[in-house]
């Protein structure tokens, strides 16, 4: 009987702390955007950046845990948010193409009312999500069946990207990303090379995992070092182009699909040490990749790597590297000062938004002429040196600067409201009956969760999505496959009797 009073005591401190803890992140959030609102810039920051830190302490606490999709779209809310405003206001400026002054106080008050928005809904899709029938997510295949796939699929990617590369030549791929990755894209049936690897790093990270359960089962198990070198032969030359051309974003992307995957079954609740560092690491080597790639790239295609260290660490290029507003973690910032400060059209009362749909349709089923993705009309309008680069130049885009476009302020409130509520109920399916399909789309769609703060609805969120949805059921298939090829049937059971 005391044992039971504890549990419901602690249970209700739990429940009161949680609630302390969004109805500060909402208080901070609303005092942000009015302390902007009054011009009160240097609490306006404060109150956002304590804003979006709380929001990650909230998000953990509504889920039981860190490595989840809804924590790495709160982790990246904070540093694309952020970043900008701090180097404005305390740091080296952004880039030269971003005109001063910046619309700080503006991108505030809709950062603010962004935040707050995430939290309420948040709240609610906790509150109309119910009990899970399971509190316990689980992976529905075996690690060598999960090992197979993995190297298929990462096989399978790699040769897409060969085959994009001998179509478009090796010439355009020495002038560099900008100008591979604009040819490629205009090829007629572009090979999905890096969609499909996606899901073939999500196979690797449920196949740690499945590594990992397997040791705790038995200490004596296989530790599958033959697979692992497989997978990696599998997806090298798809890595070795991406270093070539200095691709930052698949490398970061695999980096959280296999942090979030191989503890897909575990809520990590507790920051550790080890992760954080990893976190630091990663990140430093981004930003050196982002000011290097042309000295690598020249490296790699002249086979004279006499200088590329010294190079490469010299320390103005290494103060590059760090600051996070001189990287595309300012771009969101940038391109919504930007737009603040020159737009005369009006809003858009959520023209975007339909037109992103639109541009998933195929060319030869749409009867018009298809409308321009955003981001690219925005550069077009501001930035128009940028498109000289090739047809993928750009600044990128900002989700806050579209809703901002779409409705102004009350857009960034009642879009982010949208969004916490959807990736809550996400989080809730997971700990309900597995599936295979809904494991590797949860995974394959991870990257959105990066990517969606600094570009468009359509390309951020929409097209990778769909993407992800699509390969998962065929993957999924593909495993139901491969399991029936490799796993005995016992004499009186059914083949498949565990869900799918």
């Amino acid at each position: 009987m005391a044992q039971s009073a504890v549990e419901t005591r602690d249970g209700r401190g739990d429940a009161e702390l949680t609630i302390l803890a969004v109805a500060t992140c909402a208080g901070t959030g609303l005092a942000g955007s009015l302390a902007a609102g009054l011009g009160w810039t240097d609490a306006a920051f404060v109150c956002n950046a304590l804003t979006c830190l709380l929001l990650l302490a909230v998000g953990t606490r509504l889920v039981g845990g860190y490595n989840n999709l809804l924590c790495v779209f709160l982790f990246f809310h904070l540093i694309y948010g952020m970043s900008g405003p701090f180097a404005a206001l305390y740091g080296e400026p952004l880039a030269p193409i971003f005109s001063v002054p910046y619309e700080t106080d503006r991108y505030l008050v809709n950062l603010g009312l962004a935040s707050v928005g995430l939290v309420l809904g948040m709240c609610v899709g906790l509150v109309t999500s119910g009990r899970t029938a399971d509190e316990t997510a689980r992976i529905p295949m075996s690690s060598s069946q999960l090992a197979m796939g993995a190297v298929l699929f990462a096989a399978t990617a790699s040769g897409m990207e060969l085959l994009n590369l001998a179509r478009v030549g090796i010439g355009s791929l020495v002038q560099g990303k900008a100008v591979y990755q604009s040819d490629t894209d205009a090829l007629l049936l572009t090979m999905p090379s890096y969609e499909v690897a996606k899901i073939g790093v999500a196979l690797l990270a449920l196949w740690l995992a499945s590594r990992r359960a397997d040791r705790d089962a038995d200490a004596h198990a296989d530790r599958g070092r033959r697979w692992g070198l497989l997978i990696f032969v599998a997806f090298l030359p798809l890595l070795a182009i991406s270093l070539f051309l200095g691709r930052r974003g698949p490398l970061l992307d695999a980096f959280f699909v296999v942090a979030v995957g191989r503890t897909y079954a575990l809520s990590l609740r507790r920051l550790r040490p080890k992760l954080v560092m990893s976190l630091l690491a990663v990140y430093f080597v981004m930003g050196m990749i982002f000011v290097n790639r042309a000295i690598i790239a020249y490296a790699a295609y002249s086979g004279d790597a006499s200088d590329l260290v010294t190079r490469a660490f010299e320390p103005e290029r290494i103060a590059t590297a760090l600051n996070p507003a001189a990287t595309e973690f300012g771009s969101a910032f940038g391109n919504f000062s930007e737009y603040a400060k020159y737009d005369v059209a009006g809003p858009q009362y959520g023209r975007t938004y339909l037109e992103s749909v639109a541009l998933l349709i195929p060319g030869f089923m749409y009867p018009a002429i298809k409308p321009q993705p955003v981001a690219f009309a925005f550069r077009d309008r501001f930035f128009p040196s940028e498109a000289e680069m090739g047809a993928i130049g750009s600044t990128a885009y900002s989700s806050l600067l579209e809703t901002y476009v779409n409705f102004r302020e009350a857009g960034a409130f009642l879009i982010y409201l949208v969004l916490g509520f959807a990736l809550v109920r996400l989080e809730r399916r997971r700990f309900k009956r597995p599936s295979l399909f809904f494991v590797l789309a949860y995974l394959g769609s991870l990257p959105a969760a990066i990517v969606f703060h600094r570009s468009d609805f359509g390309a951020g969120a929409l097209s990778p999505v769909v993407y992800a949805v699509v390969l998962a059921g065929v993957a999924a298939v593909t495993l139901r496959v491969i399991a029936y090829a490799t796993q005995p049937v016992i004499p009186g059971t059914r083949p498949f009797a565990r869900p799918w």
